[in-house]
């Protein structure tokens, strides 16, 4: 098949389970590509960006599925950019206001742009939503649709068992360490405090026991928190928490998240530290 008879006539699969599987998860793993990229860039360095550990974002799966499974026989771009644009936002919402009642946390936050929704979605993420619409109706989906045509079907089957599982797991591991996020930042609060108490006690010139302080505070840290724990707040810059966002920041400076935060008012125990050197050496000269 040529690529403008792939375009003009494209082949129609039908939406069995393990197709909607592998297209899921190949249109999540592109969304995945595509965070992880942009976020990386922001903050210098390599993010894992993703709720989940693997390298899928599945909201960006579910978006995809929904529009090809709604919007494959509308041949008007128009009219798939505003319905895609209105699903995605759709989409968008209700996982945020969903998460944030599961976790008592966001995970992103739009409150900085122009004509956004309680902070949850924003018209810069509707255009945006709305041309991967009209790119994945119009340009990607014709040859993903002819290439899976071609994969026995016995194949695409086990394909999607093996993909079902490992997602399953994935969840399971993820939503499981997210579940005692609340009471690790609640434990690390009360650790934060005492801590900052003994230092602010200590003298001017006991600058090695307010470091000792510290490294106990950075032990904490590590003990308490899971590695799943510390890589969502490394890779949610924007994450915040209803009830310890103060701690939140607190750790956002301690991973070294780059964010507007952090050079807030909000104390950060090393800063505590800091100070005391400072006074030491102006003391000094």
């Amino acid at each position: 098949m040529s690529l403008s008879d792939l375009y003009m006539h494209p082949v129609h699969v039908p939406l069995s389970y393990s197709v909607c599987v592998l297209w899921t998860v190949w249109y999540a793993w592109c969304g995945w590509l595509y965070e992880t990229i942009m976020i990386s860039i922001q903050q210098r360095r390599f993010v894992n960006r993703g709720f989940l550990n693997g390298p899928y974002c599945p909201i960006y799966g579910v978006g995809a599925i929904s529009a090809i499974a709604l919007l494959d026989h509308i041949r008007n771009p128009f009219i798939v950019f505003i319905i895609a644009a209105l699903g995605a936002c759709a989409l968008e919402y209700a996982t945020s206001w969903v998460m944030e009642q599961l976790f008592h946390a966001r995970w992103w936050d739009y409150s900085n742009f122009r004509f956004n929704l309680h902070g949850r979605i924003c018209l810069v993420g509707a255009i945006v939503f709305g041309l991967f619409g009209v790119l994945i109706i119009f340009c990607f989906q014709p040859p993903i649709a002819y290439i899976t045509s071609l994969i026995p079907q016995q194949t695409l089957a086990w394909i999607a068992g093996i993909l079902t599982v490992i997602i399953t797991i994935d969840v399971v591991v993820t939503v499981s360490a997210m579940l005692d996020f609340e009471q690790a930042l609640q434990k690390l609060a009360q650790a934060a405090s005492f801590v900052k108490q003994q230092v602010s006690s200590i003298s001017d010139q006991a600058t090695s026991e307010a470091n000792e302080r510290l490294a106990t505070w950075k032990q904490t840290v590590y003990s308490v928190l899971s590695a799943q724990q510390i890589r969502l707040i490394r890779a949610f810059p924007k994450f915040t928490s209803r009830d310890h966002n103060d701690i939140v920041t607190m750790l956002k400076a301690e991973f070294h998240v780059r964010t507007a935060e952090i050079r807030s008012s909000v104390p950060h125990v090393s800063a505590c530290v800091e100070k005391l050197k400072c006074s030491r050496i102006h003391k000094k000269s």
